[in-house]
């Protein structure tokens, strides 16, 4: 498993909770999953440091215990001649038969 760089800028500090924050995005087996992580330091604590220990939160939590995660599927085009796509290109052909009936 690997994760996405990141960033310093992707990186925040939450006084309120004197921890560092990031989303992490992890790619192993499937599709991409995106963990909100924190962990807890101060401001005196250096920006690779917070980065590891962010991406290390990131790993862990996608081994041991997913819990809540983001997730975006593969992106999977549709085949030009389908079913699926006939019958909705016929739309205007329904609309047209319909206007004939009248509402009581």
């Amino acid at each position: 498993m690997i994760t996405d760089p990141i960033l310093e800028t992707d990186i925040r500090f939450n006084a309120a909770t004197n921890c560092f924050e990031a989303c992490v995005t992890v790619h192993g087996a499937g599709p991409a999953r995106d963990y909100a992580c924190t962990v807890e330091g101060d401001l005196t604590m250096s920006m690779p440091e917070a980065e590891q220990a962010l991406r290390a939160e990131a790993l862990r939590r996608h081994v041991h215990t997913p819990g809540l995660y983001a997730s975006v599927p593969a992106n999977e085009p549709i085949p030009l001649h389908t079913p699926e796509r006939a019958a909705s290109s016929n739309w205007r052909l329904r609309i047209e038969r319909l206007s004939g009936l009248r509402a009581a």
